[in-house]
């Protein structure tokens, strides 16, 4: 499963790669045709123009394959640490929530490790700032969203938020479609989702279990 996911990556990059040079090419095509620069010099600057574009790709390309390989291994490592005889690992867990890709997984064990040995949801939602501060003096009362956070861990959490939209499961559904029916921005919506996904995998955790849908 992680090559498939790997490899469906990679094949994205290209497909990226191969429209961007397309657009080189027309864009430099538009801009020289007005100055009736003969074919053959326009092909020529197109050529050039595409080849430091591949070159510059590719090397971007082989980066991205190098981290995929190398936290493909931590998480292996990591796997076999936290395995247990007759026991599902942590790492295998965390992996079956729905959208939790390998550089997802990667990112949450990076930013918060304690969630392979310490499942607390609370702790959790208040590191990467998901949870809501609640201010009160006397009889004022003001509710605003966390300051002091995980930048890099409420990203994470959001951007799986969102994915998750893209997947049959309701109970998210809902609570995206409950906020933004209140006025709330999407971002909004995207940390209420997260609180429920950081409950959801820390019990998923507690209790050594795989995810199970329920549509």
């Amino acid at each position: 499963m992680h090559q498939r996911r790997i490899k469906l990556s990679v094949q994205r990059v290209l497909r990226r790669l191969a429209k961007t040079l397309k657009l080189e090419v027309k864009k430099l095509r538009d801009i020289l045709s007005p100055f009736q620069v003969e074919e053959s010099k326009a092909l020529k600057i197109a050529s050039q123009r595409v080849q430091y574009l591949a070159q510059r790709n590719l090397e971007k390309l082989q980066m991205i394959r190098q981290y995929e390989r190398e936290m493909r291994e931590i998480l292996d490592q990591l796997d076999e640490e936290y395995r247990e005889d007759d026991v599902v690992s942590p790492i295998e867990i965390l992996y079956s929530y729905p959208q939790m890709g390998v550089n997802t997984l990667a990112r949450l064990v990076a930013e918060y490790p304690a969630i392979l040995t310490d499942p607390n949801s609370s702790n959790l939602c208040t590191f990467a700032g998901v949870i809501p501060v609640t201010a009160s003096s006397g009889k004022m009362k003001t509710v605003h969203r966390r300051w002091s956070r995980n930048k890099k861990l409420q990203t994470t959490f959001c951007l799986l938020a969102k994915n998750t939209l893209s997947v049959p499961n309701a109970k998210m559904r809902d609570i995206f479609t409950k906020h933004r029916a209140n006025g709330k921005r999407e971002y909004h919506a995207y940390r209420a989702m997260s609180r429920t996904i950081i409950r959801t995998l820390c019990a998923m955790l507690k209790t050594k279990t795989l995810y199970k849908s329920v549509l």
